[in-house]
């Protein structure tokens, strides 16, 4: 009965990965969410874009189900994701996994994916 409680109280959150942004190889990008992720607040779901906008079909089939939802790759995943997003009750988050992250530079966001974990938690899941 304790567990049903406490997972009741836990955020959902949507992870959208571009598994070809910035050409840098995402494999493992689900071991580090799950190893960085504080568990006891966030019941995260990890899913890869396969196709151009499939984020953007993710993002919005998210929205209502999910609050957070975070993009993980470059400013073009960014961008389809956020436009999904946008207007929704949902947090957008970003893992910035691309060759310029020129929108995660713009924000004041570290540069580099355990970075962004780390103020992920500080923020407690607040997106940008």
């Amino acid at each position: 009965m304790t567990a049903k409680i406490t997972n009741c109280l836990k955020s959902k959150a949507l992870f959208i990965i571009n598994p070809i942004s910035g050409g840098k190889k995402k494999d493992n990008v689900p071991d580090l969410i799950e190893k960085n992720l504080d568990a006891s607040l966030f019941e995260p779901t990890i899913v890869f874009t396969n196709r151009a906008y499939h984020g953007n079909k993710l993002a919005k089939n998210g929205v209502g189900e999910y609050e957070y939802i975070i993009a993980v790759g470059g400013d073009g995943t960014i961008n389809e994701i956020a436009s999904a997003v946008a207007g929704t009750e949902a947090v957008l988050g970003i893992i910035p996994f691309g060759s310029g992250n020129g929108l995660a530079r713009f924000f004041g966001h570290t540069y580099g994916h355990r970075k962004s974990y780390t103020k992920s938690e500080r923020k407690k899941g607040r997106g940008y």
